[in-house]
């Protein structure tokens, strides 16, 4: 069964803003989450759990990597995502690691031309307050995102590609 990332399967609290960004995209989202900030950033850090938020339709795989389990600045990450019927390759790195408040992670490897992911954590009371911002171009469309009616209409249509 595929994860669905229709809007309607949403928190009602989430927030999401796209627009087109130095030849690419830019994607904030903004939720609230009932738990301390330490626990929101350990669950968020850890790369396994990608595999858990990440929607079924892209068959996410994570490959062993070299620095286990580990997150520090510097940490690399394989995996794998199906896009279009096509396995495709995808290295993360931890460009910039900051608990239990921000981290940023980067695609050295993979299928957009630029991929820039930055978590940060904010605490809310006994609530906290997760903003999620990313930066990507898309190999041939990024020229006129503005242009680019399929990326426009995936995300008026509430399905999330990013």
């Amino acid at each position: 069964m595929s994860t669905s990332c229709k809007s309607s399967n949403l928190p009602i609290d989430f927030r999401i803003n796209i627009r087109a960004f130095e030849k690419g995209y830019r994607l904030d989202t903004f939720l609230t989450l009932p738990i301390p900030c330490e626990k929101a950033f350990v669950f968020f850090e850890n790369p396994k759990n990608l595999f858990d938020i990440t929607p079924g339709w892209l068959d996410f795989r994570m490959v062993t990597n070299k620095d286990g389990e580990s997150v520090f600045e510097g940490a690399e990450y394989d995996y794998y995502i199906r896009w279009f019927g096509f396995k495709l390759k995808w290295r993360s790195r931890i460009q910039a690691y900051n608990p239990p408040y921000d981290f940023t992670d980067i695609q050295i490897v993979g299928p957009y031309s630029k991929w820039e992911h930055t978590h940060i954590f904010k605490e809310q009371g006994k609530n906290t307050l997760m903003l999620d911002t990313v930066v990507y171009k898309i190999p041939f469309l990024s020229e006129h995102p503005e242009r680019n009616t399929f990326i426009s209409n995936s995300y008026k249509s509430g399905t999330v590609f990013a």
